[in-house]
């Protein structure tokens, strides 16, 4: 429940490298660069710089993203999080010898 809100939902800052005059990289975080993962992956595919594995492809990466709204996402992940929280908290104390 994590990965697929993680990676088709959640917002995310990249960075934009810009050159200094005295030759230095200096890594800058615009606005503009705020993206989900799956966009960067997108744009990144778009410029033919990544590949993916046989069988996965970005139009079904992005029919899996766009099944659930943001919100639902992050409800659901929210859910499956307090269920394993409240599962571990059941778990009987262990005993010391």
């Amino acid at each position: 429940m994590f990965n697929p809100w993680l990676n088709g939902h959640r917002p995310c800052l990249f960075a934009t490298e810009i050159t200094s005059p005295k030759g230095k990289i200096v890594k800058r975080y615009r606005h503009a660069d705020v993206k989900t993962p799956l966009a960067c992956l997108a744009q990144l595919s778009a410029q033919v710089l990544v590949r993916f594995k046989a069988g996965v492809t970005l139009h079904a990466l992005q029919a899996q993203a766009d099944a659930q709204s943001d919100l639902a996402a992050a409800q659901a992940m929210q859910q499956a999080k307090a269920a394993l929280f409240a599962q571990c908290n059941t778990a009987a104390p262990r005993r010391r010898a």
